[in-house]
């Protein structure tokens, strides 16, 4: 399965804004598709932005989210990394995501160093498409996917695959 580490302006984005790529890989993850790795102090950080008073989202909807988090994702203890941060509440991301062998997401690229699991929204996405794209040129017969891409193939091509191509 594909794992992802979702930096929190990835999340808060998704919640704000229901027709975005931030929310079509938030809906993956709650739907099984790809796995979000957390460690402790993301699900804090989750927590204590999301409970800001500037955001409208409803404190026990918040909860019921994180909740959901931390029963169908997946716990990290991240191995320190000797990478320096110019601010380092972004490091943790970068370290679950190098320990889990995930692909981080953010919104904000320019904090984090150039790495190949780092990727934003958009590139996710269209990373994602390629190897559907690789895997079966015609997009038919899922016998021809490998066996990882297959849940997500039901997901991408009821909707998203049209919005990205019209990108």
């Amino acid at each position: 399965m594909i794992k992802v580490v979702l930096d929190t302006n990835v999340l808060v984005s998704a919640l704000l804004v229901a027709e975005s790529n931030p929310a079509r890989l938030l809906n993956m993850v709650l739907n099984g598709k790809i796995l979000l790795c957390y460690d402790s102090s993301i699900m804090l950080e989750y927590k204590a932005v999301l409970f800001r008073p500037k955001f409208p989202f409803q404190k026990g909807d918040v909860q019921i989210l994180l909740d959901t988090i931390m029963r169908i994702g997946c716990s990290i203890l991240a191995e320190p990394s000797e990478v320096r941060f110019s601010d380092s509440n972004d490091k943790k991301f970068f370290e679950v995501a190098l320990s889990a062998s995930a692909y981080l997401i953010t919104g904000n690229g320019k904090h984090y160093p150039e790495h190949g699991c780092v990727l934003s929204p958009a590139a996710f996405l269209e990373r994602l498409m390629s190897w559907l794209r690789r895997a079966s040129p015609n997009l038919s017969g899922l016998g021809y996917l490998p066996k990882w891409l297959r849940p997500v193939m039901h997901y991408l091509f009821r909707g998203m695959a049209v919005w990205i191509k019209e990108r």
